[in-house]
């Protein structure tokens, strides 16, 4: 009975992550408004297949190795800065252009399925969520199902 237990805790961090907007929430927005829903639904996909590639990656260890190597931990923690300074000075520049009247942009289902599962994996919340918190829940279920007669 315990396992529930670590089940709703894992279900009610994960909907408290998902309810608040970020970079997932954006590149299905943006993309099912300036190509297509059909687009935005691969997206979606492509960001739920990154879901399951953290899931997998916490399962096999991520989180291990971040609580026991301090240099991957800080490298994954620049690399993620980095790249979030990259995205905000892309924007600030994005910002000054004029904004043009044009009609939906091509991509293929393939491409905004690519471009949400890379934000999906570079997602620092999917890094904390399933680097942290996943595994923990993860290592607890598996530590009380293993206890359990």
């Amino acid at each position: 009975m315990e396992y529930i237990d670590s089940l709703a805790l894992l279900v009610s961090v994960y909907v408290a992550s998902l309810v608040s907007p970020g970079p997932n929430f954006i590149i299905v927005t943006n993309t099912s408004m300036t190509v297509s829903r059909a687009a935005g639904l691969f997206a979606g996909l492509g960001l739920a297949i990154a879901s399951l590639t953290w899931a997998v990656l916490a399962m096999a260890g991520l989180g291990f190795l971040l609580t026991h190597f301090e240099w991957l931990h800080i490298t994954l923690q620049v690399v993620g800065a980095l790249y979030l300074i990259w995205l905000g000075l892309k924007m600030i520049r994005g910002a000054t252009k004029p904004l043009k009247a044009t009609g939906p942009t091509e991509a293929t289902w393939r491409s905004a399925m690519r471009r949400a599962y890379v934000v999906g994996m570079t997602n620092p919340k999917s890094v904390a969520f399933f680097g942290s918190i996943f595994a923990l829940v993860i290592m607890r279920l598996s530590g009380s199902i293993a206890s359990s007669p």
